[in-house]
């Protein structure tokens, strides 16, 4: 079978929908059926991978280089979040359409009614901890431990990465990279700019070269 009927059996037979299979995968529900329709051919190396996981069998047999469909688990207990390449000025994390991709992380983590979400290092100011297009998991909370390393925006300003220290007249911006120092803000200026955190990173995901 070519690719196209593939993904339509798989789809059918394990009663997925378009748009599960896009979340999962990390692209939109109309690519999934551009892929079932043969419209689009070609995708990238992550996407066919990502795309035989939902669908529960090989990459190979997926491209058709193998005859026999080699079921495979699919991994259970996780959950899908939005990797965000930016949060614009006064837009909530939950309303950013800037979506790049989904990933999943463990069920279990929201236990508690927690919430969380990605976002891509841009620029260098947490090297050489974090290198940009690094993905960071985010725990949603407006609130941190000192030293935590957390996306805050400031001044309504796009959502940047920064280690938090918490003094007692006010709070402290760390970059890692000596090269931007520190940026301390009173209590004040904490309110009236504002300065707020969005989250704290919980994981980091690096993608290999």
């Amino acid at each position: 079978m070519d690719m196209k009927d593939i993904i339509k059996s798989q789809r059918e037979k394990l009663k997925l929908t378009y748009e599960e299979i896009g979340n999962y995968v990390g692209v939109g529900k109309s690519t999934v059926k551009k892929w079932e329709s043969g419209y689009i051919a070609n995708m990238r190396r992550d996407k066919i991978q990502k795309l035989a996981e939902v669908l529960r069998v090989t990459p190979d047999y997926l491209m058709g280089w193998e005859s026999n469909v080699t079921p495979i688990s699919l991994p259970k207990n996780v959950v899908h979040i939005p990797v965000l390449g930016s949060i614009p000025a006064g837009t909530a994390v939950e309303a950013v359409q800037d979506i790049i991709e989904w990933v999943d992380i463990p069920e279990e983590w929201t236990h508690g009614g927690y919430q969380y979400f990605g976002l891509t290092v841009k620029g260098d100011s947490m090297y050489p901890e974090y290198l940009e297009e690094d993905v960071v998991i985010l725990r949603k909370q407006g609130c941190c431990e000192s030293g935590d390393d957390c996306a805050v925006m400031v001044n309504d300003q796009d959502a940047t990465l920064k280690k938090v220290r918490i003094c007692e007249d006010g709070l402290e911006l760390e970059a890692i990279n000596p090269m931007y120092g520190k940026k301390k803000f009173t209590v004040k200026e904490v309110k009236q700019l504002p300065v707020n955190i969005l989250g704290v990173v919980v994981e980091l995901r690096r993608k290999k070269k």
